[in-house]
């Protein structure tokens, strides 16, 4: 088989240039999906399809698509996304878009007569400004009436309204949905967003397997009273209540000793919010990850024994509310095969390793073979304006990703080209 490469300096080129959309003056990039820097940064997108010439549209959902081959029959699809969390970096899912648009412009030039079709999409709100993965998961027919309906951004606005604005139509959702049959592999490139590869002086990660996220909210009740004058022993206080929840979660997790899994309370409301008051009302919003899906429910049961005992031993009235969650997924065994065999044939050192973050290939996993390449975050830095990889890392793991698509387009095809 003939050896290809990508245009490394093209590749990094077009990175840079992504960045400028919804750059910070003072460092970090914000391009939630459906803003106007976002919208901008996809109809750019699509121009640099286009300029590729390949087929360029966007579908219901906000999703870019370009296309290199057949106009019908299944495709191998390369994916990723573009939105960026507040202040994010400029690789986390612009990488996976990016190098994608290189492989197929890189296929092009080579001249390859294409039995199937190759596509690169860049899917809408992937980091959940409105809907986590909202654009993969229309694609694959995931989403339900209510969680559409609901669905609204941080500062209340609702999905409805900001895609209007952005030139979508809610209604319309239900034709971003594709057919099992139009596809035909799923492919992903991405930063780790950890340390591992870097740590241990590896090239590229293979993923086996992308963690499931369970998201939960806890509400207690208890009596707001006077700080000073509210004996310890007749205080209903749920902010003391909740402070030993989160500990004796913390302790069971401990115990459980499954390294992979994570609980996290990233955000904590006390109410009144003074010094001098017994807090009468706390807010905590719970997130569990973890590979297994046996453990998530075990972690969370755990979790949830333990906002009970401490409920009851202050005398406070707790509601617990499951608000969302994405199960464990399996990269395909035969995908995780073919990019280790590149990687020894390339001379890359690798890892087969865990994803502790989920990403849009979850929602392809159990309809097609699906493959997911990292490449190392310096520092295991992520989600912060000083998320880095270096060039070298960049370029080498598009190239793993560009002989990944050869191949498979070779097994189509009945041999290499």
């Amino acid at each position: 088989m003939r050896s290809w490469h990508i245009n490394g300096e093209r590749l990094l080129d077009d990175l840079n240039h992504l960045s400028s959309f919804g750059a910070r003056p003072e460092g970090g990039i914000d391009r939630p999906a459906f803003s106007p820097a976002c919208s901008e940064a996809s109809r750019w997108l699509a121009e640099r399809m286009r300029e590729a010439s390949l087929g360029a549209r966007i579908d219901a959902a906000g999703n870019v698509i370009g296309r290199l081959g057949p106009d019908d029959g299944s495709a191998i699809l390369i994916g990723s996304h573009i939105d960026t969390v507040p202040g994010g970096g400029p690789l986390d899912g612009s990488l996976g878009v990016i190098a994608g648009l290189e492989c197929l412009r890189s296929l092009s030039e080579s001249g390859a007569n294409l039995d199937r079709a190759v596509e690169v999409i860049a899917f809408s709100d992937e980091e959940g400004a409105y809907l986590s993965m909202l654009g993969s998961r229309a694609m694959t027919g995931t989403l339900t009436e209510t969680e559409v309906d609901t669905a609204h951004g941080r500062k209340g606005d609702r999905l409805a309204d900001a895609m209007a604005t952005a030139g979508f139509d809610i209604r319309k959702l239900h034709q971003a949905e594709r057919t099992r049959q139009s596809m035909s592999n799923y492919l992903e490139l991405h930063i780790e967003q950890g340390p591992v590869l870097e740590s241990r002086g590896l090239d590229v990660g293979i993923v086996d397997s992308i963690i499931g996220i369970d998201v939960s909210e806890y509400v207690l009740h208890g009596q707001a009273r006077h700080a000073g004058t509210t004996p310890m022993g007749e205080r209903r206080d749920a902010g003391r209540a909740a402070a030993e929840a989160i500990v004796h979660a913390f302790d069971d997790l401990d115990l459980r000793a499954v390294p992979e899994a994570r609980i996290t309370f990233g955000d904590i409301e006390i109410k009144p919010g003074a010094s001098n008051v017994v807090p009468g009302h706390a807010r905590i919003l719970s997130e569990i990850r973890a590979i297994r899906i046996q453990d998530m429910r075990q972690i969370r049961n755990g979790v949830d024994s333990a906002f009970d005992s401490a409920a009851a031993r202050h005398t406070v009235r707790l509601e617990k509310r499951y608000l969302s969650g994405d199960v464990p997924s399996v990269m395909a065994p035969d995908m995780i095969d073919l990019i280790g065999q590149i990687c020894i044939d390339l001379d890359h050192k690798f890892m087969v390793m865990p994803s502790g973050a989920s990403h849009d290939a979850s929602n392809f996993a159990s309809l097609v073979p699906s493959g997911m390449i990292f490449v190392a975050s310096r520092g295991g830095v992520s989600h912060h304006p000083d998320e880095y990889s270096e060039p070298k890392s960049l370029v080498t793991g598009t190239n793993v990703l560009f002989e990944t698509v050869r191949r498979l387009l070779a097994r189509s095809n009945g041999g290499s080209r």
